[in-house]
């Protein structure tokens, strides 16, 4: 049965791809910090301009530390608008093609045990899919993961 190797790498490549989940977890837990930290910045900003605008002046604040609490929120949201880019680039790269492909693979796999065709029609579909997967994914990992775009 041609389609045996096509199901076993599904199951492999799925377990692997799988595997990135958990790793987005990490960084998830890391953007918990650079959350924080945007917020604390924003906060101060929000108390610059409450006593800007005629509120209750916790305190009374320069033109330079304005400038400051500006600066800091600008820099919080960058931060995290680029910690939440890696995370990102792995979920919608390596993580979400590469499970798709990997059931792919068991799908033509499955297929192609009960599909009557020459023995090497079947050889070649299945060795196309498969490459498929290790080059469009593994492109992806070799990008995302390993920074080799």
């Amino acid at each position: 049965m041609i389609g045996k190797k096509n199901i076993v790498f599904g199951f492999l490549f799925f377990m692997l791809t799988a595997a990135l989940g958990p790793l987005m977890i990490i960084k998830g837990d890391e953007l918990a910090a650079v959350r924080q930290d945007k917020q604390r910045a924003l906060e101060r900003l929000g108390q610059v301009s409450k006593s800007q605008e005629g509120g209750p002046p916790a305190e009374l604040l320069t033109v330079g530390e304005t400038i400051d609490a500006n600066a800091r929120a600008i820099l919080a949201i960058d931060s995290l608008l680029e910690a939440e880019a890696g995370r990102d680039l792995i979920k919608s790269g390596p993580h979400s093609h590469g499970n798709l492909e990997a059931l792919l693979n068991i799908v033509v796999g499955v297929v192609l045990c009960f599909v009557a065709v020459a023995p090497l029609f079947k050889q070649m579909i299945s060795w196309l899919f498969i490459s498929g997967a290790v080059f469009h994914s593994g492109m992806l990992y070799l990008a995302v993961m390993l920074g080799q775009g």
